[in-house]
């Protein structure tokens, strides 16, 4: 990682439980990883790191345009060069799933 860059990171989280950070995070980094879907889901703006730009198929945030892609170092410089995205206004899932769920196994 640029070491010019790792000053904006306050925390790194290796062997902890992360969804208090994920939820509290101004912005949560990672390659492809379900802490980056996770922090999505909590609204917590996203970057997503990879060596090879077609990784970012594998994260469905990337896909829904939600976490942004950076894969070279010019990238990652221009992306903390500018103020961080803000939260998605995204819905990643639909509420009522307790009434669908118990309408489908009333059909049965």
């Amino acid at each position: 990682f640029p070491s010019e860059l790792i000053e904006k990171f306050d925390t790194v989280s290796q062997h902890q439980v992360p969804i208090k950070l994920l939820c509290a995070a101004d912005l949560v980094v990672g390659l492809t990883s379900m802490m980056l879907l996770e922090a999505a889901i909590c609204d917590t703006p996203t970057l997503s790191i990879v060596p090879i730009r077609q990784e970012g198929d594998w994260l469905p945030t990337v896909a829904a345009g939600a976490t942004p892609l950076v894969s070279t170092r010019p990238e990652l410089e221009h992306f903390f060069s500018n103020p961080l995205p803000p939260k998605s206004n995204h819905r990643w899932f639909q509420p009522g799933a307790l009434e669908r769920i118990a309408q489908y196994i009333k059909q049965y």
